[in-house]
């Protein structure tokens, strides 16, 4: 029995050793990867005690030398072989004061629980359709003032975006789930929380979300439409993403008719 043992953890153990790094020099962010594998993480990094004051110095980053502004890459290619990056790993970005702004890739399904916690001078993030899951405390303490969650969201941890000036949350999600406490409660009560059309009477029967002040309809693709928009033919009320009518449904790709998204493959 111990020979067996010794062997899993033989076995685990090299698996391990395996992980490998991949730095993008244009970000300098780092990413790690199991050559064995196909997928890959922005570095993870260590977590932060609160009640550390940044003087003691051990919050290490995952990514510490990362731009003001940066793009996660969605994939990247070593000895030929390319890898697919899904997840931004817990802590990745702790408390890095200089970022101002993060695109993340319809690639990343999971932003980690820290991602970006304390990132103050942080005010723009552009999170993707594909984005599965926020983690715990994933913005918190980070200098946003509103920010999109995508659609495609199904779950958001405790805290997510906790001691943020937010002022808006536009949420994306048609069949809202129940949350726990992602702001303060007394941050909730200010921000404005936006919705699409047709979906405010399930969100106010949703644990968490019915605790923001004020919930708001809006059309998905933030056109503003007519009184008499109901009264608009079919083909006078397709949209494309950027809100340019369209005179009929694209072959392929994602549309807005009558302020639902569809899509075509």
């Amino acid at each position: 029995m111990k020979r067996v043992l010794l062997l899993l953890i033989l076995q685990i153990s090299s698996i391990v050793s395996f992980a490998d790094e991949y730095k993008d020099t244009v970000y300098n962010v780092i990413y790690t990867f199991d050559p064995a594998g196909t997928s890959a993480e922005v570095k993870p990094g260590e977590e932060w005690d609160p009640t550390d004051d940044g003087a003691t110095g051990y919050s290490i980053p995952g990514s510490p030398d990362a731009k003001a502004e940066i793009v996660i890459l969605d994939r990247f290619s070593v000895d030929g072989k390319e890898y697919t990056v899904k997840k931004i790993g817990d802590y990745a970005f702790l408390k890095m004061r200089n970022i101002l702004s993060v695109s993340i890739p319809s690639s990343i399904e999971v932003v980690g629980a820290g991602a970006f916690m304390g990132c103050t001078s942080l005010s723009n993030v552009v999170l993707s359709e594909g984005l599965k899951s926020i983690g715990r405390g994933a913005f918190e303490w980070t200098g946003l003032l509103s920010i999109t969650i995508p659609s495609s969201v199904e779950s958001i941890e405790l805290a997510a975006f906790s001691t943020t000036p937010l002022k808006t949350i536009t949420s994306l999600i048609e069949s809202p789930f129940e949350v726990p406490n992602i702001c303060k409660p007394s941050q909730q009560e200010q921000i404005i929380l936006r919705v699409p059309v047709g979906t405010k009477s399930k969100y106010e029967a949703t644990s968490g979300w019915n605790q923001f002040g004020t919930i708001e309809e809006f059309f998905p693709t933030g056109i503003d439409f007519p009184d008499s928009f109901n009264h608009i033919s079919s083909t006078q009320s397709l949209f494309d993403l950027s809100g340019r009518r369209l005179v009929a449904p694209p072959a392929k790709g994602v549309y807005i008719e009558e302020g639902k998204k569809r899509v075509r493959k």
